[in-house]
């Protein structure tokens, strides 16, 4: 019976946990994301405008690279592009 209780209020403690974390909406807000990633995003939420030759200039990885990361930033609806190639914006989905 102790051991029941023990683990409903673990669980307890990890739901509110999880809840915090999701309403703090960081950049890691329920989502994995690698360094990279994490760079890129922060990079977009600070310019929206920004290319990712720019990106990958000022972070100082082959754009190759950005544009992979992109990618899965993508297929993780956490950014999107909105617009032309040429005159569009990133748009942030979380």
């Amino acid at each position: 019976m102790l051991g029941v209780l023990k683990f409903t209020l673990t669980n307890i403690a990890e739901s509110k946990k999880a809840k915090i974390v999701k309403n703090g909406a960081g950049v890691n807000a329920g989502v994995k994301m690698s360094n990279s990633q994490i760079k890129i995003f922060t990079s977009i939420q600070k310019n929206n405008n920004i290319t990712q030759a720019e990106i990958a200039k000022k972070l100082k990885i082959n754009e190759s690279t950005v544009y992979r990361n992109i990618q899965k930033l993508k297929q993780m609806n956490i950014i999107e592009r909105v617009g032309s190639d040429k005159d569009g914006v990133w748009q942030i989905l979380i």
